[in-house]
This record gives C-alpha cells, sequence and structure tokens, in this order.
C-alpha cells in the first residue's frame, strides 16, 4: 500500500542564506515499507523526514545520472531492430 508523504519545511516558502533556493511543500506517494524505514532512519538521526529525502537524493543523484533514460532506451531497441 502507499501512503502518501507530505515534505514541507514550513508553511510559506522559505528562502535560505546558503542555497539562496525556494523550499516548497510536495506530496509524494511512497510505498509504506520504503516511507517506515524513511521514518526510522530519521529517528536515528534525529532528523526530520524532509532532510533524510534530501540526503538521499545528493548521495543517489550522480548514480542515478549515469542510468539510460527512456529516449536512450528507445534509441537502443531502433538501432537494433
Amino acid at each position: 500500500m502507499e501512503r502518501g508523504l507530505t515534505l514541507a519545511p514550513d508553511d510559506a516558502p522559505e528562502v535560505t542564506e546558503d542555497s539562496m533556493a525556494t523550499k516548497k511543500k510536495m506530496t509524494l506517494y511512497l510505498p509504506e515499507e520504503l516511507l517506515n524505514e524513511m521514518r526510522q532512519e530519521a529517528l536515528r538521526q534525529d532528523r526530520s523526514l524532509s532532510w533524510i529525502m534530501e540526503a538521499a537524493w545528493k548521495v543517489a543523484r550522480e548514480r542515478l545520472r549515469e542510468m539510460p533514460g527512456v529516449d536512450e532506451l528507445y534509441e537502443d531497441y531502433e538501432a537494433a531492430s
């Protein structure tokens, strides 16, 4: 079962001095098991779910960029045909 996870730093967007990035509220639908694991890790580290999600993205982003996109997969399929 998927559960919604709403990540929101505050009720209103906030601009930080470090990144000057506007933070916005977002709802993600994640498998319940994944959400429970994230909650456990947030408790272990005494961090918010938003912080855990942001840290996970920073760790994984380069690996994800190495994965082929849908267009690349389609081009490979067409070339093999």
